[in-house]
């Protein structure tokens, strides 16, 4: 057996979730489940964005998985798959096939299970996807298709922090209520004047949305940009951003 050097003097780490390791770990005997289970754990926490998936062939081609199966002695294309197979149906994981075929891997959360229904449904823009690609999923002619933007749940975790299962829905429901070059531009002008909260960014939306917007400037309003903080702070919203 190789002897562990140790751990670095700063690990980088991989979140878990506390019930794991009361109410899964204790009734895991497949070593095969085990390591799909916290191989995936891995690499769900280097995905940004809602919801956190990856695909079913992503998982299995993973290097790291791999190479636990091969120290076990076993081929990961065939205990992959059935250690997959047992976490779904312990209800650990989800595996939602989406209308082009392929099939994503979820930690199963109230948030993600609604989620895995709107993805075998075409409704659901998965990471790193272009949103019009979904409607294109019968098209298979080539297209040129221009480089997305960053969706409402990446420009959250990049500006403000982790994003939470509460935080999450209440983006959905503003990415459907606002477009999404507003959302771009209030995240800018937010992190432009350090006001990197959630309540801050969503007054302005609300702002455009009530008095309307002048796309003609940056920021939205035709007030000049000197007096665009003033105005918010002086507000019916000023009580948020005063905090």
């Amino acid at each position: 057996m190789r002897t562990f050097p140790g751990f670095p003097s700063r690990p980088e780490y991989v979140a878990i979730p506390r019930v794991f390791f009361s109410d899964v770990l204790p009734q895991v005997e497949d070593l095969a489940e085990l390591l799909v289970t916290l191989q995936l754990f891995r690499l769900l926490g280097a995905r940004r964005g809602y919801p956190r998936a990856v695909t079913l062939h992503a998982l299995l081609e993973d290097p790291a998985l791999a190479a636990g199966f091969t120290r076990l002695g076993r081929d990961v294309r065939a205990e992959g798959p059935r250690g997959l197979g047992a976490a779904v149906e312990r209800g650990t994981l989800l595996l939602p096939r989406a209308p082009d075929g392929r099939e994503w891997v979820l930690l199963n959360t109230p948030q993600n299970r609604r989620a895995a229904e709107a993805i075998r449904r075409g409704a659901l823009a998965l990471p790193g996807e272009p949103r019009a690609a979904l409607r294109r999923a019968q098209d298979t002619a080539p297209l040129a298709v221009a480089q997305p933007q960053p969706d409402i749940f990446t420009l959250y975790e990049e500006n403000i922090g982790l994003l939470t299962p509460l935080m999450a829905e209440r983006l959905q429901q503003a990415e459907q209520e606002y477009p999404a070059q507003w959302i771009q531009e209030a995240f800018q002008i937010a992190s432009e004047r350090n006001q990197r909260h959630w309540r801050y960014i969503e007054a302005i939306l609300q702002r455009w949305k009530t008095e309307g917007k002048d796309d003609g400037k940056r920021g939205g309003h035709p007030q000049k940009e000197s007096t665009y903080q003033e105005k918010y702070l002086s507000g019916p919203y000023g009580r948020l951003f005063s905090r």
